[in-house]
């Protein structure tokens, strides 16, 4: 059975502290298989790393489990709240299944808002019932859209469509702003700070984002993912603010060679914006699982 904070002495729950972080390195990247020197610079050039969001359990002075707390802003109506995002579980191989991992979970939940100021937390689950039973639930759900490349329309269209570069660092600022405009009001959004930007633009691999630019002012853009292997192009997250606009991304998109399908991931909404709404099919998952940590500071801040 999961143990609980207090139930073996031994047990401490905490942040980390600067002397720690490599035992910390250590256990996440045991426990996701990862390359450890590999993994090392992602670890530190993560924008944000703060000692405060790493949490461990400790047993006997070494840790065996050890969690990430990454601050995220959702949006609920037209009103913002501060969200503890949880990511990055860890516990050592060989010390699962002793209840370690939930005893730092419900350790985290209770100082998510004391200590941290969370008053909701949330995380995307690899195991949904193992997180159920620390009272996160389902909140969204998660629609992929599947059309057939040569379903897309291939009119042409306004605007000049080409990859963000360093010699245009106006077109963050344009993107951030149109996202802004955008997903205001849309609950379940979240509201996107420059780190979360640059976490973005900077760490996301195999992603390329491009902007449809009307004389020099960013009209729409996306995030994709060009899949060779599957003949796919994976569009992670696409906006435009003017139906021209929407048309050059899609015409874009369609001229792409030896593409046979184009997979999104997006709200109705703006399936139905571009146009694609009759065309494209769509499966529907559980997405990310809530869980309020404080109800009062939570209504306060809605």
């Amino acid at each position: 059975m999961p143990q609980t904070p207090g139930a073996d002495a031994s047990l401490q729950f905490r942040a980390v502290t600067i002397g720690e972080t490599e035992q910390f390195l250590d256990v996440f990247s045991a426990a996701f298989r990862l390359n450890r020197d590999a993994a090392r610079p992602l670890f530190y050039r993560d924008p944000f790393f703060d000692l405060r969001l790493k949490r461990v359990c400790l047993d006997a002075g070494a840790i065996v489990s050890c969690l990430t707390v990454v601050p995220c802003r959702l949006r609920v109506g037209t009103g913002v709240v501060s969200m503890a995002g949880i990511a990055g579980v860890s516990t050592r191989p060989e010390s699962r299944r002793r209840g370690y991992a939930g005893a730092l979970l419900t350790d985290t939940i209770q100082k998510s808002f004391s200590e941290l100021s969370f008053p909701i937390s949330g995380l995307f689950p690899a195991e949904p019932l193992y997180y159920a039973r620390f009272g996160w639930t389902h909140a969204s759900r998660s629609t992929l859209w599947t059309i057939r490349h040569d379903a897309l329309p291939a009119e042409a269209a306004a605007g000049v469509v080409r990859p963000i570069t360093p010699s245009h660092p106006a077109d963050i600022g344009a993107i951030a702003a149109l996202h802004d405009a955008i997903t205001r009001g849309r609950t379940g959004a979240c509201y996107r700070g420059t780190m979360r930007w640059r976490v973005i633009h900077e760490m996301m691999a195999g992603r390329d984002t491009y902007v449809v630019d009307s004389d020099d002012r960013v009209d729409a853009y996306m995030h994709i993912e060009i899949d060779v292997n599957r003949k796919s192009i994976v569009i992670h997250e696409m906006h435009a603010s003017t139906k021209s606009a929407a048309a050059a991304l899609l015409r874009f998109i369609a001229d792409q060679p030896d593409i046979e399908t184009v997979e999104w991931f997006a709200d109705s909404a703006d399936v139905e914006y571009f146009g694609l709404l009759g065309t494209a099919t769509s499966t529907v998952d559980p997405d990310a699982m809530l869980r309020i940590t404080d109800v009062h500071a939570a209504l306060t801040a809605v």
